[in-house]
C-alpha cells in the first residue's frame, strides 16, 4: 500500500518538475536574448554611430536600394545622450531616374531604439522632416508621385519601394512645410500650408493624421485621419489589401471651391459650413461613405434633368453603401429651410429620414447613380414628408412631368408619416410593385371640369378636401384605400 501511494505522489509531482525545468529554460533564453540585444546596442554606440559620417557612401547606396531612388546626404551627425541615439542628416537630396534633383531637405532627424534592431533592414523609431516643400501629383493614368518619385501605381502594378519603406518605419513626422497637390485627372491644383503630419506603422496597422491650412477660398484649417490594417505577410504599401476607416473634418468649408478637388453628392456646388466625412475600406475598395453636412446658402442639383435647388440652410447625414447586388442611399435627420417667400408659408422641413435601395448590375463609384438600363428593382422607405414644402421644391426633384403638373394644380398640404415602396424591374415599367402610405392633415384643392371635347363629351371636375387622413395599400393587382375627410373636410 505504501509503495502504491509513493507512486501516486511521484506521478502527481512529475509534471511540476517538468514545468520548473521549462520555466528555467525560458528564463535563460530570455536572459540570453537580452544580453545579445545589449551587446548589439553597445556595439552600435561604440563602433557604428561614431563612424556613420565616414560610411556615408555605403549608407547612401543601401538607402538608395531601399527607396528605389538615388539618395545623397551632405553630412551626418549623431547625438548619443540617451537610450535613443538621434541622427541628424543635413542636405538630403532625392534624385529621379534621370538624375535630376526631385526634392531637397535641409534637415532630417532620425531616431533609433533597441527594437529598431529586431528587423532587417533596421527600422527607424522616428523619421522627422522639418519644413519640407513637397509636391504630390496624380497623373492622368491614376498613378501617384511624390517629388517626381512614384509611390503608388495602378491596380495591376506592384507597390513602389519608396512607399514600402515609409510604411515600415515605426513613426514618420512632418512639422511645418508646404504641400502642393496637383491632380491631372481633375485638372486642379491645391497648395496646403503649415503642414503637420504623423504616420505610425505596426506589423499590420497604419495610422495617419494630417492637419493643414488650405487657401482662404477653400475654408479653414482641416484634419484628415486614416486607420487601416492589412494581412500579416502583405507588403506594407499593397493598398488593395487594406481594411479600415478614413476620416476628414472641414469645420468651415466653401463648397464652391471644394467641389473642384473632391467628389460631392447631389452636385453640391455652393454652400458654406461644416463638412465631415467617413469612408470605410474593405480590400482596398470603398464600401461605405458617410457625409455630415451643416451648411448655409446651399445650391444643389439632385439630377441633371431638373432645375437646381436653392436652400437657406441644410443639415443632414448622407450615407452611401455598396451592396453585393446594388447600392443603398440614406438620408438621416434631414432638415432644411427655404429662402423666405410669401408670408404665412412654411419654409422649414421637419426632421425626416429616407432610405433608397437600388438593385443593379455593375460596380458604382461612391455617389454615382446607376444607368437606367442597369436598374433591376429597388425599395424606398421614408417618414415625415411635408407635402406643402415638397410641392414648392418639386421643380428640383425628378418626379416626372405629370406629377409636377398635379402638384402645381392641386396645391397639396399635409404630412406623409410613413411611406414604403418597392418594385421589380425598370422603374418606368416594373413587373411587380407595391406601395404603402400613411398620411394625415391632408388637403387638396378642387379641380374644375375641363371643357367638353369629342374624347370627353361630359367631363367631370375633381373634388378637394381638407384635414383628411389616408391609409393606402396598392400594388399591380390590388388597391385598398381608407380616406377619412370628416363632416367638414369636403370642398366641392
Amino acid at each position: 500500500m505504501s509503495s502504491f501511494a509513493s507512486k501516486v505522489v511521484a506521478a502527481v509531482h512529475r509534471p511540476s518538475r517538468w514545468l520548473r525545468k521549462g520555466l528555467r529554460l525560458a528564463l535563460w533564453l530570455l536572459a540570453g536574448l537580452w544580453l545579445l540585444l545589449l551587446a548589439l546596442w553597445l556595439l552600435l554606440y561604440a563602433a557604428i554611430l561614431p563612424n556613420l559620417d565616414r560610411w556615408r557612401p555605403e549608407i547612401e547606396a543601401q538607402a538608395s536600394r531601399q527607396l528605389g531612388a538615388s539618395l545623397k546626404i551632405e553630412a551626418i551627425s549623431v547625438q548619443t545622450g540617451g537610450w535613443m541615439p538621434l541622427l541628424e542628416l543635413r542636405g538630403v537630396r532625392l534624385l529621379d531616374a534621370s538624375g535630376r534633383e526631385a526634392f531637397k531637405l535641409q534637415r532630417v532627424g532620425a531616431a533609433l531604439s533597441p527594437r529598431s534592431l529586431l528587423a532587417w533592414p533596421p527600422r527607424l523609431e522616428q523619421l522627422y522632416l522639418h519644413e519640407p516643400d513637397l509636391e504630390l501629383r496624380r497623373d492622368t493614368s491614376g498613378q501617384f508621385w511624390v517629388a517626381g518619385l512614384r509611390v503608388q501605381g495602378r491596380q495591376d502594378e506592384a507597390p513602389s519601394p519608396l512607399a514600402d519603406w515609409l510604411l515600415r518605419q515605426h513613426e514618420v513626422a512632418v512639422q511645418g512645410g508646404r504641400l502642393r497637390w496637383v491632380d491631372e485627372l481633375q485638372q486642379s491644383e491645391l497648395v496646403l500650408q503649415d503642414l503637420q503630419l504623423l504616420l505610425r506603422n505596426g506589423l499590420r496597422r497604419h495610422e495617419l493624421r494630417l492637419d493643414a491650412t488650405p487657401p482662404a477660398a477653400l475654408g479653414q484649417r482641416f484634419t484628415l485621419r486614416a486607420r487601416v490594417t492589412q494581412p500579416l505577410l502583405a507588403r506594407p504599401a499593397d493598398w488593395q489589401r487594406w481594411d479600415g476607416l478614413l476620416y476628414a473634418d472641414l469645420p468651415q468649408a466653401q463648397l464652391q471651391a471644394l467641389a473642384r478637388h473632391a467628389a460631392l453628392p447631389l452636385q453640391l456646388r455652393q454652400g458654406k459650413g461644416s463638412v465631415r466625412a467617413w469612408a470605410e475600406l474593405a480590400g482596398g475598395r470603398v464600401r461605405e461613405v458617410t457625409l455630415d453636412l451643416a451648411l448655409a446658402g446651399v445650391r444643389l442639383r439632385v439630377s441633371p434633368q431638373v432645375a437646381p435647388l436653392e436652400l437657406a440652410s441644410l443639415q443632414t447625414r448622407l450615407v452611401w453603401q455598396r451592396l453585393s447586388q446594388g447600392t443603398r442611399w440614406s438620408v438621416r435627420g434631414l432638415q432644411f429651410a427655404l429662402p423666405e417667400g410669401e408670408p404665412g408659408l412654411a419654409s422649414r422641413w421637419p426632421i425626416s429620414n429616407a432610405t433608397l435601395t437600388l438593385q443593379h448590375e455593375g460596380a458604382q463609384a461612391p455617389w454615382q447613380a446607376p444607368l437606367p438600363n442597369q436598374l433591376r428593382g429597388g425599395q424606398l422607405q421614408a417618414d415625415r414628408l411635408d407635402l406643402g414644402l415638397l410641392a414648392r421644391v418639386a421643380s428640383g426633384l425628378p418626379l416626372g412631368q405629370t406629377l409636377h403638373q398635379q402638384l402645381a394644380q392641386r396645391e397639396p398640404l399635409g404630412r406623409i408619416q410613413n411611406l414604403s415602396a418597392q418594385w421589380d424591374g425598370p422603374l418606368e415599367a416594373p413587373s411587380r410593385w407595391q406601395l404603402d402610405l400613411l398620411a394625415d392633415a391632408l388637403a387638396l384643392a378642387p379641380q374644375p371640369a375641363l371643357q367638353a371635347s369629342a374624347e370627353h363629351p361630359h367631363p367631370l371636375g375633381q373634388p378637394g378636401f381638407r384635414n383628411a387622413s389616408l391609409r393606402l395599400h396598392a400594388s399591380e393587382v390590388l388597391l385598398r384605400a381608407l380616406l377619412d375627410v370628416g363632416d367638414r373636410g369636403r370642398d366641392i
